[in-house]
């Protein structure tokens, strides 16, 4: 839903019905097609759903049943993998980074500097 969101809205901006203004240092787009519109729903219904399948799918582990018939011996508990994570919150240029581990938090901040390059030129190529 993202990617068919964020295409939808470069389609209505290359057809000239998406406008991007800075607001100091916050983009504003203001679309009057209903590709825009679409894009626009379909953007923040992925966001959303991407969110919230984060918070929930995996969260809880699976049951195994606790009750058996006969006294087999019992296998050691598998060893939880650890989890590692990073975020990245960019108000205008200026980015906020945090991560559990320095490598992860070196790639979230390329993926930073990509996404700043990406839209940079993208409002150069549209201007």
């Amino acid at each position: 839903m993202i990617a068919l969101g964020a295409a939808l809205l470069l389609w209505a901006a290359l057809q000239g019905d998406l406008n991007v203004y800075i607001l100091l240092i916050i983009p504003i787009l203001t679309g009057t097609g209903p590709a825009a519109a679409l894009g626009t729903l379909l953007l923040i219904a992925g966001i959303f759903t991407w969110i919230l399948t984060r918070f929930t799918v995996g969260s809880h582990p699976p049951s195994s049943p606790t009750t058996s018939t006969h006294d087999a011996p019992t296998s050691p508990p598998p060893q939880e993998k650890e989890s590692k994570s990073a975020g990245i919150i960019l108000i205008g240029p200026i980015p906020i980074a945090w991560g559990s581990d320095r490598k992860t938090l070196l790639l979230v901040l390329i993926a930073a500097i990509g996404l700043i390059l990406t839209a940079t030129l993208a409002l150069w190529l549209l201007a």
